[in-house]
């Protein structure tokens, strides 16, 4: 399996909407396609979105009352909204006081929304502090990770690897993706380094039944969280 970021695409209109879906998978990423609003909050509360591309009018429920609905819990996850020439300014101002992370006015080209998109991705994962899953708590500017209310204080390394397990939960993280993030190249050599890394962060993860990180037997490794 790749380590693909999850995109929902929110957009009545097939002429636009189908070919983001092809732009995107083409781009290595997975994505989910809605036409209507209601339908696009569904979409969201039963699956493990990285990123929403949300036009403002659609059926059922426009854009700005999905976003609301979405941000009454969730602060994190960007959404791009996607306006047209007849919306305003205020429109606009509107989005972003309703918890729009960014806008991108139609027509648009899609090298420049890959770029908005691939910018916004990174940026959220590098602003993340603190991750919680499973009965465990991750706190990365620390780097203390709480297990079962035991804190452990951990390495540079383990830190950067349990975000990039967490960013890809249920999924497993392929071994050249790590060697390319932590050692900026695909070279074996580093394979004995990150194995030491995650049997370390086993250790400390063993006193949470609820999560399990897992190899893959010469793909990677695969944290499983509820």
């Amino acid at each position: 399996m790749k380590n693909k970021c999850l995109i929902l695409i929110a957009e009545d209109d097939p002429s636009l909407a189908y070919p983001l879906h092809d732009m995107f998978e083409d781009n290595d990423f997975r994505v989910l396609i809605t036409n209507n609003g209601e339908e696009a909050l569904e979409l969201y509360r039963s699956h493990s979105v990285d990123l929403i591309l949300m036009d403002i009018d659609m059926p059922v429920k426009n854009g700005l009352e999905v976003m609301f609905d979405i941000r009454l819990k969730d602060n994190h996850t960007p959404i791009i909204i996607m306006t047209g020439y007849h919306q305003s300014e205020d429109d606009c101002v509107e989005s972003f006081e309703k918890g729009a992370t960014s806008f991108i006015r139609k027509p648009f080209s899609h090298k420049e929304l890959l770029m908005q998109v691939n910018a916004l991705l990174n940026t959220m994962f590098h602003m993340r502090a603190e991750w919680k899953f499973g009965n465990s708590i991750l706190d990365r500017t620390s780097k203390i990770l709480i297990v079962d209310s035991v804190e452990h204080l951990l390495k540079e390394r383990e830190t950067t690897v349990l975000s990039i397990l967490l960013k890809h939960k249920n999924q497993v993280v392929e071994l050249p993706f790590f060697f390319k993030y932590i050692w900026k190249d695909k070279n074996k050599r580093n394979h004995q380094m990150l194995k030491n890394t995650i049997n370390s962060l086993k250790k400390k993860l063993a006193s949470d039944p609820s999560i399990s990180l897992e190899s893959a037997y010469g793909l990677g490794y695969l944290l499983k969280v509820p």
